[in-house]
């Protein structure tokens, strides 16, 4: 499926400056002069519109920054060097879009000739079946030149008269799916084969971390350090899946999107940093942050900035959502000089397509599901480290085989598990047990792939 085209719009330079910033300025430590910022504004507007700020334009100012160092330009990105680069990157889109008409020409010819060679063999057939039949109708038959066609019971394949076996379409898909087998997909990982990532909310991706301990069965227990990486981590995930969101991008009056109809109906918000909030008492504002306690049982919300109590008393809950300490929240309401922001509604933060967070990571493969699987699956190395990507053609051949073995079942269980309480291990036996019961008294050919 081809990529959908955008609609154009005019981006101002302010409005595309912190983006060009934080990928070009302080990821890559490039420069950017305004004419340059002016020139990569005008042409991100036009070639993304509305996604201007999604991952697709922050991989093009990644493929800039990397054609410009590879190039050795020096540290100032300026006008002129920009236009240049911009039409690199062009030319080489223009090569990969003509490669791949090619590519779905060269498909489209061997399909018809296939389709051709079908419609030909199936017309053989007939004429050769009456050829068998007048040889059988004759008095004198020899079977040393008689013409046969057979099939083979075991692959149930077609052969012609040659011995060559050919195939239709169906066949080729159910022999592509039976080379790929499902439990090599399918795996348990301990504690030490495990890799370990931890999310860079400076580069926005995940960075693969050398386990020290990957060799010995001494379990390495998290640290203090670890803990609080834990929710610090958390924030900076939820955060970033808020901006990619549409309604967190501010609209520029310059826009098209602005004044469309389909647009109208949807109210963008601004998520405002609670240190940001001193001196505009009586102003409202969206938050976002980490709902927890006080030491004086007072409800409170955390981000990256600061923390401010929240008065609840008159805020509107929704309807089956829960909100307890740990949670991160989006909160609306007004701000006081008192130190309190009056809330008037709360919720939580909105989900994320799992294809969407796939690409905006990477399509990391973090469990190297498809490298022991797949000999041909990408490979990226990070600071001497191998991160696998995710073949998506391969998923697409496990997406029909999920069709295919539609009585499979997985059963998965979580929750705090505290072993060193003999009714939880009395619980965890009977709930064991009484799953064995239930694949005992169904079908017989059913039984764990793992037993331990």
């Amino acid at each position: 499926m081809e990529n959908p085209i955008h609609l154009p719009i005019k981006l101002q330079s302010s409005t595309f400056r912190p983006i060009a910033y934080r990928v070009l300025s302080k990821k890559h430590g490039l420069n950017i002069q305004s004419a340059a910022l002016a020139k990569l504004a005008e042409y991100v507007g036009m070639k993304f519109g509305n996604e201007w700020r999604g991952p697709k334009s922050q991989q093009f100012l990644e493929q800039v920054a990397k054609l410009w160092k590879e190039q050795n330009r020096g540290l100032f990105i300026d006008g002129t060097g920009i236009e240049s680069v911009i039409e690199e990157i062009n030319n080489e889109l223009v090569a990969q879009s003509k490669q791949r008409q090619q590519q779905q020409q060269q498909q489209q010819q061997q399909q018809q000739q296939q389709r051709n060679g079908n419609s030909i063999r199936r017309n053989t057939e007939k004429s050769l079946e009456s050829l068998v039949i007048a040889t059988r109708n004759d008095t004198v038959s020899d079977e040393s030149n008689s013409i046969k066609i057979h099939e083979d019971p075991q692959t149930s394949q077609t052969y012609d008269v040659d011995g060559n076996s050919e195939m239709n379409e169906d066949d080729k898909i159910v022999s592509t799916l039976t080379k790929l087998d499902w439990r090599s997909f399918f795996k348990i990982i301990n504690y030490q084969e495990n890799k370990i990532f931890r999310y860079n909310n400076i580069r926005k991706q995940f960075d693969s971390v050398k386990n020290t301990n990957s060799e010995s069965f001494i379990l390495n227990l998290p640290t203090v350090k670890d803990n609080i990486e834990l929710f610090t981590t958390r924030y900076y995930l939820q955060r970033d899946r808020l901006l990619r969101n549409d309604l967190f991008h501010p609209l520029s009056y310059g826009s098209i999107s602005s004044v469309t109809d389909s647009n109208k109906n949807l109210k963008h918000q601004v998520i405002t940093s609670i240190k940001n909030l001193l001196g505009r008492h009586g102003q409202r504002f969206l938050l976002f942050g980490l709902l927890t306690k006080n030491s004086s049982g007072l409800w409170q919300l955390q981000d990256e900035t600061d923390t401010i109590i929240l008065q609840l008393d008159q805020c509107i809950f929704p309807n089956n959502s829960y909100f307890i300490p740990g949670s991160f929240v989006l909160c609306d309401g007004i701000y006081s000089n008192s130190g309190k922001f009056y809330v008037s509604t709360i919720s939580n933060p909105p989900a994320e397509k799992r294809s969407e967070s796939l690409e905006a990571f990477g399509n990391i493969d973090f469990f190297d599901i498809y490298k022991n699987a797949m000999s041909s699956s990408s490979t990226t190395k990070v600071n001497d480290l191998n991160i696998n990507r995710i073949d998506f053609e391969v998923q697409s051949k496990l997406n029909l085989m999920e069709r295919e073995y539609f009585e499979h079942r997985f059963i998965i269980l979580g929750g705090d598990l505290f072993l060193n309480n003999f009714k939880i291990l009395d619980a965890i036996k009977k709930l064991f047990a009484k799953l064995s019961n239930e694949i005992e008294m169904g079908d017989r050919t059913i039984a764990p792939l793992y037993q331990h």
